[in-house]
Parts: structure tokens; sequence; C-alpha cells
């Protein structure tokens, strides 16, 4: 059975429920930043594995050849990511100023 924050236990169907509703809540921004937050991880881990198995390259030499075309990919990836990052950045501050600008039209004139 889970718990919740304030301690009640809730059935497996009321969770999912719950947890379904707050998965679709998520913003696109906060998604990229997460998935961009995950690439970095995964890019360190494999360059990480790349440098290790350098060490070994004789009996590695095949884990070398897949970590480097998975660095290649990732790097890709995060590259990608970064750029959806700063399009919707941008795209949510011009939306915040518009609704600034539209906040200022709607005022009473003093």
């Amino acid at each position: 059975m889970p718990i919740t924050k304030t301690g009640e236990k809730i059935s497996w169907k009321e969770f999912i429920s719950r947890w379904k509703n707050g998965i679709e809540g998520i913003t696109p921004l906060q998604q990229t930043k997460s998935l961009f937050t995950s690439n970095v991880i995964m890019f360190i881990g494999m360059v990480l594995g790349f440098i290790i198995s350098l060490f070994n390259f004789k009996t590695l030499f095949w884990l070398t050849i897949v970590l480097a075309g998975g660095i290649i990919n990732i790097f890709i990836n995060m590259l990608s990511t970064w750029q959806k990052m700063a399009l919707l950045l941008k795209l949510e501050q011009d939306m915040n100023s518009i609704s600034d600008c539209k906040e200022v039209e709607n005022e009473p004139i003093k």
C-alpha cells in the first residue's frame, strides 16, 4: 500500500490516478530540462567508460568502439535537447512579456 506525504494509506488505483495527474501537469520545459540532465549524466558515464576501456585496449577494443559510437550519439542528443530547451525558455519569456503587456493595457489610466 502506498503512503502519501501526510501519512495516509491509499490504494494502488488512487496512487496511479494521482501519479498520472502529476505527470500530465509537467510542462514541456520541465520535461526538456529533465531530459537534458539525464543526457549529461549518461555522457559523463560513457566518457568515463571510454577512458577506462582505453587502459585495457587489447582485450576491450570492441567496448571502446561501442562507447565511442555511443558518445557521439549522446552528444548529438544533448545538443538537440539543449537547443530545444533554449527555444522553450525563449518562448516562455516571450509569453510572460506578452502577458505583462496585457496587464498594463487593462489598467485604468490615472
